[in-house]
């Protein structure tokens, strides 16, 4: 169990170095964009997809403490922050609120990651995301 949970630590450290990459000249979009590639290939590469699965099922079962949800966490407080710089931008549409925005990003995140999961790994985890997410994410964009 404690595995599992030093899982949520070793992504929020690999959001720790992502942050530092992200460039002022990227979009809200972009930089979201960029932190779910980056991050989906370091679980494609460096997770064993057992370990991956277990943490999810865990999550779904567990009574306690659900790590992934923990809005505490690196993932969600970067997520608000690019998030609010974005609606600053006018980058996202107006009537939808931080949280809602980031709820839904982290939602289709976690879905993709369970489907792969469930197909056991059989497509490319990155590859597939980074087709999906910018589909998944359209609604939440002003559109010019």
């Amino acid at each position: 169990e404690e595995l599992l949970s030093s899982l949520s630590s070793l992504f929020d450290s690999k959001y720790e170095e992502l942050k530092e990459t992200l460039s002022d000249s990227m979009s809200a979009f972009e930089k979201l964009m960029y932190l779910n590639k980056m991050l989906f290939a370091m679980i494609e590469n460096s997770i064993p997809l057992d370990l991956l699965s277990r943490l999810y099922s865990s999550q779904l079962t567990m009574k306690g403490d659900k790590n992934l949800l923990d809005h505490n966490r690196t993932y969600y407080k970067l997520l608000r922050l690019i998030v609010l710089d974005g609606q600053k931008n006018g980058e996202f549409r107006e009537g939808v609120s931080v949280n809602e925005i980031v709820k839904a990003y982290a939602l289709c995140e976690r879905a993709i990651i369970s489907d792969w999961c469930l197909c056991n790994g059989e497509y490319p985890l990155s590859r597939y995301s980074e087709t999906l997410m910018p589909v998944l994410f359209d609604g939440f964009l002003r559109k010019k």
